[in-house]
Order: C-alpha cells, then structure tokens, then sequence
C-alpha cells in the first residue's frame, strides 16, 4: 500500500494522521490509535488507554494514563483498520453522551 492510498483512506474517513516507517498514528476526536504495517497488511492495532470519568470543572472524557494497550485486529486490510477505528471512537462518543443524558435526569430526580 502506497503512502498516498493510506493518506487518500485517512482523508476519507475524516481523521488525523501520520504516516511512518511500518506505522501510520491515527488521532479521532476521541482517541488515538497505532497501526503497525508490514508487506502492505496491518499486523498490529493499539489503542491509546482512556478511562471514563467525569471532571468537575469540565465533565469530559480525560486521558486515565499514559500508554497504549492492544486492540483486536478487526482485518489486516489497511481500510477495513481505519473504517473500525472510525466506527469505534464514533461509538464510544454517543455512549458518553447517552451516560450524560441519564446523569442530568438522576440529578433532576435528586433536586
């Protein structure tokens, strides 16, 4: 796979990236991500550790430690890799905001 075919995939699918030597670092709204590359397939996907949790002055998702923890490798097709990210961090972002929604309504309850 061609540098350029990994940029034009990337474009596509509307997320930062760079492209190394056997890498490619992805960066979505929500996380970020490692592709490893070896004779054109993905053989390695990583995904930056996140946890969850509610901050006071600003009730967003922050960044729990430093690090990266392997991700099931979902297809060693670099597109098939970069739609999955996509499609995770787009999931990940409607189930925070439905655990918002259910917050405001506990703490209607409460008042």
């Amino acid at each position: 796979m061609t540098t350029e075919n990994m940029s034009l995939i990337c474009d596509k699918f509307r997320v930062e990236y760079h492209i190394s030597v056997g890498a490619v670092f992805i960066r979505t709204t929500f996380s970020r991500w490692l592709i490893y590359i070896r004779d054109d397939k993905v053989v390695k996907l990583h995904h930056e550790n996140y946890k969850a949790r509610k901050n006071n002055a600003l009730k967003v998702h922050t960044k729990c430690m430093e690090g990266y923890h392997k991700q099931k490798l979902p297809s060693t097709n670099f597109y098939d890799v970069v739609c999955y990210i996509k499609n995770h961090d787009m999931g990940m972002l409607k189930r925070l905001d439905e655990k918002s929604r259910v917050e405001k309504l506990l703490e209607m309850l409460g008042e």
